[in-house]
């Protein structure tokens, strides 16, 4: 069997956090307002017709040393979003007295043809700020475009990135085998408009 590959990648997705980059303080910790070279803004670019309709919607993280990581990418037909083309996730949390964080997200991709899907694999990795330490946690689904997550968190700041993969059987066949269509994206992941956020680096060298 033979797998082609589709890489997409809006910006780095780490395994872990070196310790060096781990911020400790004596008091609580906030992802929100911590202040660090990984601080990253969020914005968007957006971008009309000649009556006003919206026809793409890209959102983009910088940082504090104006590195750009691209994330959630609406297209729009009709002024409604083109499912077909954008890729993008529906984030919902709560975060209740007792400082637990509870959520579920979903992510959205484009078609890779028209055959059948398998080998679907949704991981969500993040930074939990808990007391006076930051840490990463993660959570990982198969067979799904979704996962649900719960968490311990001094805040309910959601930080970090997701990655998610599938092959696709369009029915091509390559020397006697069957050639599967492979996509992985991965996105960085966020609720707040700033936030410390080491997923985000771009890896130049």
């Amino acid at each position: 069997m033979v797998i082609r590959y589709t890489l997409i990648l809006f910006g780095l997705f780490l395994i872990s956090v070196p310790s060096c980059d781990r911020p400790v303080r004596k008091e609580y910790i906030d992802l929100a307002t911590f202040d660090s070279e990984d601080t990253y803004h969020r914005g968007w670019l957006t971008h009309q017709d000649e009556d006003g309709n919206p026809l793409l919607l890209f959102e983009y993280y910088t940082s504090v040393k104006k590195d750009t990581v691209w994330g959630k990418r609406f297209f729009y037909q009709d002024a409604k979003i083109d499912t077909v083309n954008s890729m993008f996730y529906e984030l919902d949390w709560t975060w209740d007295k007792d400082s637990l964080v509870k959520g579920r997200i979903k992510f959205y991709d484009r078609p890779d043809g028209d055959g059948p899907v398998s080998n679907q694999s949704f991981s969500l990795l993040l930074l939990r700020a808990w007391r006076d330490t930051i840490e990463t946690i993660s959570f990982s689904e198969e067979g799904k475009n979704w996962l649900e997550f719960e968490f311990k968190s001094n805040t309910d700041a959601i930080v970090g990135g997701l990655r998610y993969s599938k092959a696709t059987n369009n029915g091509r066949v390559v020397a006697g085998e069957i050639e599967l269509d492979y996509l992985q994206i991965s996105m960085p992941v966020a609720n707040k408009k700033r936030a410390y956020n080491p997923f985000n680096r771009i890896i130049d060298e």
